[in-house]
């Protein structure tokens, strides 16, 4: 990784109090040599806790757009809160591939094994279903982004690292990042502060799901983030498409006008 792309990662973090892993996915560079351009897309967790402060913030970065891939009962029970007189254009993915989104099979997971192993082989699980999941939604969130109108936009789950982590991922490979470029910005989150309303909502459904109280271990490796998860999704791409470029071809919707449509936008 070029020092440019290693530099950039320090000023990726917005400081949001309210949501901690709001990060801009400017600064990477493809092997063109073009770099994603700053204040165009950020990836987040939940938006439901911004404060005041957090508000004024995202009005000077202007984003208009919310890429909202958050289940709809996670929306029903936790909504955004946005800056009164100026709600931004939503666009929502209803995607179930998660335990916040009460996915029975990935909690039947957790409730066979209660512990840190338990826990990382349902992320495992989550991530070899997010091809899948997402596959239906791709085409029309490219499709928004390469558009000369759009807006600053915003990326975000619940914890933003599993959901968001895999949809940033494919827009980057479609930017032409190189695959350890990818992992940087996925593995980024672990060096985030966890958010502790997240910590006892998460407490609060492993309760209600699982039916015990979770352990400091359980909960270090829910919200963990490990290149194995990532490599489950890849994986199973290659699996079935052969290549992340053809997943992103026939799954994503991704045909050569919108790729050079996402590339003109936010690429410099």
């Amino acid at each position: 990784m070029s020092a440019d792309t290693v530099g950039a990662v320090g000023q990726r973090r917005v400081g949001l109090d309210g949501a901690p892993n709001f990060r801009d996915l400017g600064g990477y560079r493809n092997g063109e040599g073009r770099v994603v351009r700053h204040g165009q897309v950020y990836r987040s967790d939940a938006l439901t806790w911004l404060t005041d402060r957090d508000l004024g913030i995202l009005r000077e970065l202007g984003i208009g757009l919310v890429i909202d891939v958050r289940s709809a009962h996670e929306k029903h029970t936790q909504p955004s809160r946005w800056h009164a007189g100026s709600p931004p254009e939503v666009l929502s993915c209803d995607i179930d591939a998660d335990l916040r989104a009460g996915t029975q099979p990935l909690i039947s997971i957790l409730r066979a094994r209660p512990d840190r192993e338990g826990a990382r082989a349902m992320l495992r699980t989550t991530y070899a279903v997010m091809p899948a999941a997402f596959a239906g939604h791709l085409a029309g969130l490219f499709a928004r982004l390469a558009r000369s109108d759009c807006p600053p936009a915003v990326l975000h789950c619940t914890v933003g690292k599993d959901r968001t982590g895999f949809v940033a991922a494919m827009l980057l490979f479609a930017l032409g990042m190189p695959r350890e470029v990818v992992y940087e910005d996925y593995l980024h989150t672990a060096r985030v502060a966890r958010n502790p309303r997240l910590e006892e909502t998460l407490g609060d459904i492993v309760r209600s799901q699982v039916g015990r109280e979770p352990d400091a271990a359980m909960l270090d490796a829910l919200f963990g983030v490990e290149a194995e998860y990532l490599d489950a999704a890849l994986r199973r791409i290659d699996q079935e498409y052969g290549s992340v470029d053809r997943y992103l071809r026939v799954a994503g919707g991704l045909d050569d006008d919108t790729r050079a449509g996402l590339q003109a936008r936010l690429l410099a």
